[in-house]
């Protein structure tokens, strides 16, 4: 699914561009479990799944000052029905280089039990920041829709 990016200084003719997708993993187990992939509707809380983030910077921002940015990466959780509590979930860090134009990807690796039962909005979050900084330069998201944990 295409990330939405919003560029906060206009950097010179420069572009982020890319997508997320979310897996459930199989389990190893006789019989392995239907694995609708990418982005399943349901996913079972004992098993572990995953978040992988690829994107592209280009431009003559990236070409000169790459490395002096960061990306963040994460997921944010909102939990629905009587009791609604977010999960608290890993993000990853990508260090930025010093291209004309270079594809970035990462993945966030999601444990068994790390998500109670439940159905959940998914949103995939990418914020890019100078290394020395927290101000965000370009940021971007996904709605990724609605999943159900659930124990199988």
């Amino acid at each position: 699914m295409p990330l939405t990016i919003e560029n906060a200084i206009g950097f010179l003719s420069s572009s982020v561009s890319g997508d997320v997708q979310y897996f459930e993993l199989p389990t190893g187990v006789y019989p392995d479990p239907v694995i609708t992939s990418p982005n399943p509707a349901s996913i079972q809380v004992d098993q572990k799944w995953q978040v992988k983030f690829k994107f592209t910077a280009s431009g003559i921002f990236f070409k000169f000052f790459g490395a002096a940015v960061k990306w963040d990466c994460d997921i944010l959780m909102e939990q629905f029905g009587p009791d609604d509590n977010p999960a608290t979930l890993p993000s990853i860090t990508i260090p930025g280089v010093n291209a004309l134009s270079n594809t970035f990807s990462g993945t966030i690796n999601l444990n068994p039990g790390d998500v109670p039962e439940g159905v959940y909005r998914l949103v995939a979050r990418l914020c890019m920041r100078p290394n020395s900084s927290s101000t965000i330069l370009a940021t971007g998201f996904i709605d990724l829709g609605m999943v159900q944990f659930y124990k199988g």
